[in-house]
């Protein structure tokens, strides 16, 4: 007996309004219209622990993207699936890290009540920031063996433009800095598991306090 997927009741929604949205596209075929909403019901699966704002804004663009995919006749997999969703959600770690590194207090604080609201994990915050952390010190590291843009995104693999604008966001710190925040940030990781800490670490460390 295959097991029922369970959503929350804004995800349900999102979800039949979704359905509504595909439908009432007369440029779709049949066959066009069940793939989406395979899809969309895939997509659900993956993003309904969020808040209905941001599981209807993955979900939309997911669909539009999804789009493409169906207008070139390929095939949608599960993999296509979670890649659509995690460039998502990686696009607002991005907003968020940016934020931190620019000592955005205000955009911060928003930003880290909707997670808190949206019950994004503490782990997989602590976790995506210190990753950011730790790309932006490598960035840092071999601008200042004196590496270009073009060649730095090549070795890590990222666009140039991205290069660009986080050397620009680096300007004023140095390897020391960042080697700083990123060991601050792994002794959070420690009392937040060890369960020392009664305090909100995270919430002390991301307002620089």
């Amino acid at each position: 007996m295959m097991e029922a997927q369970v959503f929350n009741n804004n995800a349900i929604y999102v979800y039949f309004l979704s359905c509504i949205v595909i439908f009432s596209y007369q440029h779709f075929t049949k066959r066009q219209k069940v793939s989406l909403i395979y899809a969309t019901t895939i997509a659900m699966e993956l993003i309904s622990q969020y808040s209905w704002k941001l599981t209807a804004v993955m979900l939309f663009l997911s669909m539009f993207i999804l789009e493409e995919y169906l207008s070139d006749d390929k095939v949608i997999s599960r993999e296509v699936i979670d890649k659509l969703v995690s460039d998502n959600i990686d696009n607002i770690m991005y907003e968020f890290t940016n934020a931190v590194l620019d000592r955005d207090y205000e955009k911060i604080s928003k930003m880290y009540n909707d997670f808190k609201i949206e019950n994004v994990g503490y782990d997989y915050l602590i976790g995506s920031l210190g990753n950011a952390l730790r790309g932006a010190l490598v960035i840092k590291m071999l601008y200042n063996q004196g590496n270009s843009n073009s060649e730095i995104a090549k070795f890590i693999g990222k666009k140039e433009f991205y290069i660009k604008k986080m050397i620009e966001r680096l300007y004023n710190y140095t390897v020391d800095d960042l080697c700083i925040l990123i060991d601050k940030l792994g002794i959070i990781d420690r009392e937040y598991k060890s369960g020392k800490s009664n305090i909100d670490m995270l919430e002390l460390y991301l307002l620089g306090k």
